[in-house]
């Protein structure tokens, strides 16, 4: 039979065993509503490119559901391009905004619903699979990531 230690030292390994796998398990009270809304969500993506020029863009969408409220966000890039120059942001051929690169030719514009930040657009156009973004002479269309 074994010793009053060597059983009390098997239960507290056991318990040790135990304790991150209940740490670790998600709270009985989260909804399945909740977590449906947390994978439901819609990411685009559109590479902006053109031939002959030299610089390139991206313009990534998101959209979903948080805190029971729907958000969007649109972000456009532009690298390589030429620097300190202004452009007219695009999206299927209506102007949402302007973007000036920068010394080394880069721009980001972000717009994004229910931000605080000031340097944040808060009018985000709806994009869906098959929009046309353009920056300048870059365009490309918004696909399913």
């Amino acid at each position: 039979m074994a010793s009053r230690t060597t059983r009390t030292l098997l239960v507290l390994t056991a318990l040790t065993a135990a304790v991150p796998a209940v740490a670790w398990a998600p709270p009985a009270s989260a909804s399945v509503t909740e977590h449906e809304m947390q994978r439901d969500q819609l990411r685009l993506r559109a590479r902006l490119r053109t031939s002959g020029v030299r610089a390139r863009g991206n313009a990534d969408y998101r959209e979903r559901v948080r805190k029971g409220e729907l958000e969007r966000r649109l972000k456009v890039e532009i690298e390589r391009g030429t620097p300190n120059i202004e452009f007219v942001i695009e999206v299927d051929g209506v102007a949402v905004a302007k973007a000036r690169t920068n010394g080394f030719g880069y721009a980001e514009v972000n717009f994004r619903t229910h931000s605080d930040n000031p340097n944040v657009i808060p009018d985000v156009p709806k994009v869906v699979s098959g929009t046309v973004i353009s920056i300048g002479k870059l365009s490309g269309k918004m696909r399913e990531r």
